[in-house]
């Protein structure tokens, strides 16, 4: 149930026909009870979603500070 709220909330609600299963230690992990997702788990999503995440690849390009 986690995981489906956090896709919604990443705009991946549609991962059963086009991306796999997320992994855990290979697409994120937990920390202080959030989930950090990894490096390789962004360049499988394929963009920045601006979220300022720990492990962008793409430079938080989408990513605007108040």
């Amino acid at each position: 149930m986690i995981i489906k709220k956090l896709k919604e909330c990443l705009g991946l609600t549609d991962l059963k026909k086009n991306n796999p299963p997320l992994i855990e230690k290979e697409d994120y992990y937990i920390e202080n009870n959030k989930y950090v997702f990894t490096e390789k788990y962004h360049l499988k999503r394929g963009n920045c979603c601006g979220n300022f995440c720990r492990h962008c690849p793409y430079d938080h390009v989408n990513c605007v500070e108040d």
